[in-house]
């Protein structure tokens, strides 16, 4: 398959990853936004199953950014914004994610590390908090909560991902780096009202900025998809069982690629293939454009 080539959307999915740490995943550009899941808030689902190549339980192998992929990681952002800076529609950063912060871990973990993944979630909501008011007022969603939730940070989030993590040391490295990147989107998109899209979009290119980050724990975002997200098992044909919100999003998790192996493609005129869900969303990926041709 080929890599996405609208820039803004490649950004948006590194956005996503970053926050949990991320169709955000396929490829955080996909980083922190992909928001095309249907999360579900902390529900105290475990999943079920184990994760497989991911470990199933915070603790395991690094792997990619939230959200399971290799490489995701995240190299800090020059200058350190204000963390959970507030956003256009009244959404304050850490404060918001996080009653925990300076107190006890609700998991018996590092209460530190979960203060600190409060304040990454914190920036990431608010920085898409203010993008989703001025998409709902442009009529693209009803509400700035159903926009949040179709971009992956639904509300909660990190009230859910953050316990989960604290009880893996090996993530403060990631959070430590994501933090100032997270910053600086938060206080990009407050500064900016919604007037130019263009604009707005280019806060996601800030994601970049993350990708030399040391990659988070691919079990600890495995447990996090199962627990927050309510994803199901997908079982492998090499034996491993990954979450189903892996499958097909331009990720090999499963060794032997059988969760990127049958996914549904659009065939372009140049005769390259892009997942069929970029068709009609707005922006061309193939060379000629015709994936937003005859669109409803």
């Amino acid at each position: 398959m080929t890599s996405r080539n609208d820039a803004p959307a490649l950004a948006r999915t590194l956005a996503y990853r970053h926050s949990l740490s991320p169709r955000a995943r396929g490829s955080v550009a996909a980083l922190l936004l992909a928001g095309t899941l249907v999360v579900a808030a902390c529900s105290g689902d475990d999943g079920g199953a184990d994760a497989g190549t991911s470990g199933g339980s915070s603790g395991g192998a690094s792997g990619g950014a939230s959200g399971g992929s290799t490489g995701s990681g995240s190299s800090a952002a020059t200058g350190s914004g204000t963390s959970g800076s507030e956003s256009a529609s009244g959404t304050t950063g850490a404060a918001t994610e996080g009653e925990t912060s300076g107190g006890a871990s609700t998991s018996g973990g590092d209460p530190a590390l979960e203060a600190l993944c409060l304040e990454v979630e914190g920036s990431i909501a608010a920085g898409l908090a203010g993008d989703c008011e001025c998409a709902v007022g442009a009529g693209e969603y009803p509400s700035v909560e159903a926009c949040l939730t179709d971009k992956g940070i639904a509300p909660g989030f990190g009230a859910c991902r953050c316990p989960i993590a604290a009880g893996e040391p090996a993530m403060a490295p990631y959070f430590e780096c994501v933090k100032p990147v997270a910053a600086d989107f938060a206080a990009c998109i407050a500064g900016l009202g919604c007037a130019d899209p263009d604009a707005l979009d280019n806060c996601y290119f800030i994601f970049l900025d993350a990708s030399e980050c040391p990659p988070s724990v691919t079990a600890v975002d495995a447990e996090v998809e199962f627990v927050c997200r309510g994803a199901a098992p997908f079982m492998c044909t090499s034996g491993e069982s990954i979450p189903d919100t892996w499958v097909c999003d331009l990720d090999e998790n499963c060794s032997d690629g059988s969760d990127e192996s049958r996914c549904p493609v659009f065939m372009c005129m140049s005769g390259e293939e892009i997942p069929l869900d970029w068709r009609c969303d707005g922006a061309p990926d193939c060379p000629d454009g015709d994936d937003e041709v005859d669109c409803p």
